[in-house]
């Protein structure tokens, strides 16, 4: 999401450089306050219900961007989905790291957060890969007849494919173990 809105800010609004570092700004703060909110809601509700909560608030922020306009004002179409997603994915950060680390013996918990690491970077990498081919191709076979208007379609199209990633990030929540007042409950990956 971050390197479409930087891209579309740039080539299709005529941003600057740091002027879309500075458009960026409120989604990272609102990013670190939902980190915040997301270590909180864990001892309460479980690691479980905030990434599902996360997620969703993510997917929704995704697919209200989504809908990028040609010509966009910053704060209806960029700020207002920016921060939602920004929230999301600040909630759904300390969760998904102490899901995939709960339950492992103390003295692999350093393997086990590598490993984890390793896989973020690798799927945000081939990620990001997937959905710079899926924009091009929609741009490409758009049939529009400017170049912007092919461009903001294809960055549109790859940024739906996130919306249903996301979603499907939702739903996958749902195999997290569930787990009581006194912790996961063992092998319990039901709904």
């Amino acid at each position: 999401m971050l390197f479409f809105v930087s891209l579309y800010l740039q080539q299709v609004n005529g941003y600057s450089a740091l002027r879309t570092g500075l458009a960026m700004l409120p989604q990272t703060a609102v990013m670190i306050i939902a980190i915040f909110a997301g270590k909180s809601l864990i001892s309460r509700l479980g690691a479980r219900w905030v990434v599902i909560g996360g997620s969703a608030i993510a997917t929704a922020g995704v697919a209200w961007l989504s809908r990028l306009p040609l010509h966009s004002a910053y704060p209806a179409h960029i700020l207002g989905p920016t921060m939602i997603i920004g929230a999301g994915m600040g909630l759904m950060i300390l969760p998904t790291s102490e899901a995939a680390t709960a339950g492992i013996d103390h003295r692999d918990a350093g393997l086990a957060s590598g490993l984890f690491n390793t896989s973020r970077q690798l799927g945000g990498a081939i990620g990001l890969a997937v959905l710079v081919t899926i924009a091009d191709t929609s741009a490409r076979h758009s049939h529009l007849t400017s170049l912007a208007a092919s461009t903001v379609h294809g960055y549109r199209t790859a940024l739906l494919v996130c919306a249903a990633i996301s979603l499907a990030a939702t739903f996958t929540g749902l195999l997290l173990p569930r787990e009581t007042a006194s912790g996961p409950v063992a092998g319990d990956t039901a709904v």
